[in-house]
């Protein structure tokens, strides 16, 4: 998992060059849907760290560096993807319970549906996925921040 970088806290938007990589290929709605999630993570104090294609909203807790969501793009084509790694935040310690309080909580975006019983839930960023159901995943996920 990459720590995060000294821009980690520059606050983004669509012209941040390490975001290039993951918005190039989205249209409008995807990038404009990406830059509202990261802004809000950042703006509730996580931190993001930038990996090629791929960003991950983080946080410290106990000594550790957390990804509470992976925002992707697919390998090859196809819709880029949140993903939300269940089993490796488990495994840094975070609460049983609270992992399933989110796991929860994230049944009621829209797209999510009992994929959240797996080791790690996605969802696909495309016209179906509303800003306003994308904010419901990003605000379950900093709430599940503020409580471990």
């Amino acid at each position: 998992m990459p720590e995060p970088e000294g821009d980690a806290f520059k606050p983004v938007d669509a012209t941040h060059p390490k975001l290039a990589p993951l918005l190039s290929p989205m249209d409008d709605h995807g990038r404009r849907l990406f830059v509202e999630l990261l802004r809000r993570w950042q703006g509730a104090g996580g931190t993001l760290a930038f990996l090629g294609k791929a960003v991950a909203m983080q946080a410290k807790w106990e000594g550790n560096v957390l990804t509470f969501i992976w925002a992707h793009a697919k390998a090859g084509a196809g819709p880029p993807r949140l993903e939300m790694p269940f089993a490796a935040l488990a495994r840094k310690g975070v609460p049983a319970d609270l992992l399933e309080e989110w796991k929860d909580d994230l049944t009621t975006v829209a797209g999510m549906g009992r994929r959240v019983e797996s080791r790690s839930a996605e969802v696909v960023v495309d016209n179906r996925l509303t800003l306003g159901e994308a904010i419901k995943l990003v605000e379950s996920a900093i709430e599940l921040r503020r409580r471990i």
